[in-house]
This record gives C-alpha cells, sequence and structure tokens, in this order.
C-alpha cells in the first residue's frame, strides 16, 4: 500500500523519535526509495488538485460573468422609461387609427350597403 493508498508515508520513519528506523545500507536505500514514491505520489495528487482547483476557479468566473451579464439584461428589459413608452404608445395608437381610416377610404360602398 502506498500513502495515498490510506497507508502512512511515515511508516518508514519512527513517529515516536522521527528517526529512521533502518540499521543496514540496503535497508536506507529502501527507505529513500520509499520515501521518494510517496514524495512523489504526493506531487501528483497536489497537481491533480490545483488542475481541479483551476477549474473550479474558472467555473465561478464564468458563473460571476454570467449571473451579471444576465442581471444586466434583465434590468435593461424589465426597466421602463414612462415617458419613452407613453410615447411609443401614443405613436402606435396614431398608427392604428390612421390605418383604419385609410382601409375605411379604400372600401367603397357596394350596392348591398345601400340595400341594407
Amino acid at each position: 500500500m502506498t500513502a495515498l493508498d490510506g497507508e502512512s508515508s511515515y511508516k518508514t520513519i519512527d513517529p515516536s523519535t522521527g528517526t529512521v528506523t533502518a540499521t543496514s545500507l540496503s535497508n536506507i536505500n529502501d527507505l529513500l526509495d520509499n520515501l521518494d514514491e510517496n514524495h512523489n505520489q504526493i506531487l501528483t495528487a497536489q497537481a491533480a488538485l490545483g488542475a481541479k482547483m483551476n477549474y473550479v476557479t474558472r467555473v465561478a468566473d464564468r458563473l460571476s460573468t454570467d449571473y451579471s451579464t444576465y442581471t444586466t439584461l434583465m434590468s435593461n428589459n424589465e426597466d421602463i422609461d414612462t415617458a419613452e413608452a407613453s410615447i411609443d404608445v401614443s405613436t402606435a395608437e396614431y398608427v392604428y387609427q390612421a390605418s383604419l381610416s385609410v382601409g375605411a377610404k379604400v372600401i367603397t360602398k357596394s350596392l348591398i350597403d345601400y340595400i341594407a
């Protein structure tokens, strides 16, 4: 098992004294290899965590930007200038009345209109 699999990377070091528990040169070399492997696993885990943190940061920034953009769009759509809106309504009403007047003048009366 490795340090990342649940076993302590300090199993090669006596936790009570902090001293190496190996006595021969080959044991010390094995301990150094284990420490190097554990160190590499820690670096790999840190790199993976850093990549995930960068992703989360980018997503959070994007969501913040999107929120600001959509809030501005919603404000532009929902906020109304009263004077401009009343002018637009008056103009639309005038155009509607003018089109009705022109339509009434274009349609000529037929014989049926006089009989009724």
